[in-house]
């Protein structure tokens, strides 16, 4: 993971050197783009998934994916009862007319611009009741490399603050929303810019790049998660569940195309007290998650899952969050309540689920919604490597006791295990959760030598009943 860094621009007034033979937007060719978004920068996938060069009837689509049994019908059904997961600021679609481009929005949004690539400087043309500018050309380098390009200049009030940056080679480098330019729009404030991160066709990989599947599963045996569960009933008659999970790893079993994590889950009621520690294991696939993660944004796409033969889902975002001097990427997936099986398009409103995914710690959350009620499952906090962040206490009845503060030594531990001063009793659980022994300490250690080998979960109690749970594996 690298330090995020937008882009740079680099002006060579020597203007003979730049040819005219412009080919910004080229067919097979994915644009990364990132708007930022208040502590965020969120990142957009435009992929020119058909040919833009030649007569205005061809088309450029970027917010469907046509993958079998994909057709313009099921599109634009798609569009008229999905509408609500659309980016109304993303382009869908290009067409050409002799040096002018058209720029279409969302069906959803009817909105569309025109712009000419070719323009010399000095030259302008109005769209939308907006009349842009070239106003300066020269060299500069994007992503890393050297490459002619043209400023444009909206000359418009109140749209003279806005500015289009073109690539010879790599299409726009900076551009406002194209929607800020509908009739309709009031102006009272203007979408943040896109800016071009990273490409990528068959011969060029630049700048960022979609992290890959195993990119998002990498933890290791010793790392902890910690989770809230909460489940809300809309019927009165059932109350809500709130839940504390914590997951101790303990094995990894990977490969390039699968990772399989096998851990304890503790499990705590709202007051912290345990429930039960289970031996659980998940499993992730490339075909399955890695699909999921590698679609392009704002795109739909269809999977095999539980709910349907081919369940659709829909890449809502993908963020960069600046962390300890690396860039990490979330990538969030929506899963409507829509399927197709066959040609046969089912949409519905009863239930929805979605899921969040960090290059950091993998799956970070899950939502779902239901006719009556919701779930989620969060993620709030962990230890990766030793170093801790986030949230890591499991609430008490009585206190927050931190993981962080548990100091119980050895672990593993063979017979004596060393435990805080101020732990006046103890319970041992076995990993199902079963009481194993209960017992008032004396000193500041216990003898395990007459438990049989194996991982035990131990709630440390102090005189003023605070408590805390940890893990110890007794060989």
């Amino acid at each position: 993971m690298k330090t995020l860094t937008l882009f740079s621009i680099i002006i060579v007034c020597n203007v003979a050197l730049i040819a005219q033979d412009w080919m910004p937007f080229v067919f097979g060719r994915t644009y990364y783009y990132v708007q930022y978004d208040g502590d965020e920068y969120q990142v957009e996938t435009f992929l020119i998934d058909s040919s833009i060069y030649g007569t205005a009837d061809e088309w450029t689509v970027f917010n469907t994916l046509l993958d079998d049994p994909w057709d313009w019908f099921f599109r634009d059904d798609l569009y008229t009862s999905l509408s609500f997961l659309i980016n109304p600021e993303k382009p869908d679609a290009l067409s050409v007319s002799g040096d002018i481009i058209t720029i279409q929005g969302p069906p959803t949004e009817g909105w569309s611009f025109d712009f000419m690539p070719y323009a010399e400087v000095g030259e302008e043309w109005t769209t939308n009741g907006v009349t842009i500018k070239c106003i300066d050309m020269g060299v500069m380098d994007d992503l890393s490399v050297q490459d002619s390009f043209k400023i444009f200049q909206c000359t418009t009030i109140p749209y003279d603050t806005l500015r289009f940056i073109l690539s010879k080679s790599h299409g726009f480098v900076q551009f406002s929303p194209f929607n800020n330019f509908d009739e309709n729009f009031s102006g009272a404030s203007f979408g943040p810019y896109f800016h071009l991160i990273g490409l990528k066709d068959s011969i060029l990989l630049l700048g960022f790049q979609q992290p890959d599947f195993n990119a998002y599963f990498h933890l290791a045996p010793s790392d902890t998660l910690l989770w809230n569960s909460t489940t809300e009933n809309y019927n009165p008659q059932y109350p809500d569940v709130t839940n504390y999970f914590e997951d101790a790893i303990l094995s990894v079993n990977a490969s390039h195309d699968s990772v399989q994590y096998e851990f304890i889950r503790s499990r705590f009621d709202k007051n912290g007290n345990l429930i039960n520690s289970e031996f659980e294991s998940t499993y992730y696939t490339r075909k399955h998650e890695g699909k999921l993660l590698a679609n392009p944004t704002s795109w739909f796409g269809t999977i095999a899952t539980e709910y349907g033969p081919n369940e659709i889902f829909y890449l809502t975002s993908m963020h960069l969050n600046p962390e300890k001097g690396d860039t990490i990427t979330t990538a969030c997936v929506d899963f409507p309540f829509a399927f197709l099986s066959g040609k046969v398009l089912s949409i519905g409103s009863d239930f929805n689920r979605s899921e969040c995914y960090s290059t950091r710690i993998g799956l970070i959350s899950q939502n779902e919604w239901y006719d009556n009620g919701n779930y989620s499952l969060t993620l709030i906090g962990s230890i990766i490597d030793g170093v801790a962040d986030g949230i890591i206490e499991i609430p008490t009845a009585t206190s927050e006791i931190s993981l962080e503060k548990v100091n119980v030594y050895p672990n593993p531990v063979k017979d004596i295990l060393n435990i805080p001063s101020n732990a006046e009793s103890i319970r041992i659980f076995n990993i199902h959760g079963i009481l194993m022994q209960s017992f008032q300490v004396s000193n500041t250690s216990i003898d395990l030598s007459d438990f049989a080998p194996g991982i035990y979960v131990l709630q440390l109690i102090d005189q003023d009943g605070n408590s805390v749970i940890t893990r110890v594996i007794n060989q």
